[in-house]
């Protein structure tokens, strides 16, 4: 069939002509298996292209150029050859076969619908906000290690969503396309997330019911062990005496709600906002925004005036 002008066909878009081949072929005892085989071949040429061209890949591109073909190949293509099972099989494995030649795709996956979660669907129906995230979810079928999972707890952490509900919603998709081997842990992060919220609300309470007063703005999520990837930290860090005390304070407050649990600082999982004025050779006016990880912070405040340091909020990392 090299020469049959399948390629052509499959490269213009000419279903039609396709399913006309089909037909015919398909009165052959190997026809079928023959097509499969050049169709196999024309979308794994074109899944390598994909990949290779994303060599400093875009999130948006390399997903988007995936989610093109596959949008090509999973609907008037497989009509074109008669819905047969033989042809989905033999899709799913060509595009199992080319996303796992980019070892960057868990990532680069998790990155494309974190900026859609990032950005919201404000005003959307709730069968448009499905489709929208169906069709990216659909992808993770693909990825056998599903080691975009990790890459997702990191979003989480950094409490990047627009809405709780399209958190949610994403997450019963991906229970429902990859299993719940692959999303029990993601499920279980989401709650501790709600909780952390819950709990960081009645320490609020307590600290305006007592005029008690941090100097900072400080924001803990209380994490449960074995449910996130964690790093052990290569030293010990000092936090700033603002922020140590602001921690201990939400210590006592945890565990005098949880008597007999233990509570300890991920200094290397948190991150922090620092506000410093600069003066000299910038005006007065002149500052700067950063949001370091905790440890950055850290040392960042260090080299602050200590008299006037410009230290002005602190988000305290996860438990």
């Amino acid at each position: 069939m090299g020469n049959s002008g399948l390629t052509h066909m499959l490269t213009h878009d000419r279903f039609e002509d396709i399913a006309a081949m089909y037909n015919v072929i398909s009165r052959v005892e190997e026809g079928p298996n023959l097509m499969s085989h050049y169709v196999s071949m024309y979308l794994r040429e074109q899944g390598r292209k994909i990949v290779q061209e994303s060599g400093t890949p875009s999130s948006q591109q390399y997903i988007q150029d995936l989610l093109q073909l596959r949008d090509r190949a999973n609907d008037p293509l497989v009509r074109a050859l008669n819905n047969q099972t033989i042809f989905r099989n033999q899709i799913n494995s060509d595009f199992e076969y080319f996303i796992t030649l980019n070892t960057r795709s868990p990532e680069l996956l998790s990155l494309f619908i974190e900026k859609k979660l990032k950005r919201g669907t404000k005003g959307m129906a709730d069968q448009d906000v499905n489709a929208v995230f169906g069709k990216r979810i659909v992808l993770f079928r693909y990825l056998r290690k599903k080691a975009v999972f990790e890459h997702l707890a990191k979003r989480l952490l950094l409490g990047k969503s627009q809405s709780d509900d399209q958190e949610k919603s994403m997450i019963s998709m991906l229970m429902a396309e990859c299993g719940v081997v692959y999303t029990s842990k993601l499920e279980g992060r989401f709650k501790d997330l709600a909780v952390s919220k819950t709990l960081m609300d009645e320490f609020n309470a307590m600290l305006t019911s007592t005029n008690g007063n941090h100097g900072l703005d400080l924001y803990v999520r209380v994490l449960t062990t074995g449910l996130w990837p964690t790093q052990s930290a290569d030293c010990c860090v000092a936090l700033p005496e603002e922020a140590a005390n602001a921690f201990e304070v939400y210590r006592n407050f945890y565990l005098g709600k949880h008597n007999g649990r233990k509570i300890s600082l991920q200094t290397n999982m948190g991150y922090a906002e620092l506000a410093a004025q600069f003066f000299g050779g910038l005006s007065s006016s002149d500052g700067v925004q950063v949001g370091p990880a905790t440890t950055g912070a850290g040392a960042s405040t260090a080299l602050m005036d200590p008299i006037n340091p410009s230290f002005l909020q602190v988000q305290v990392p996860d438990l």
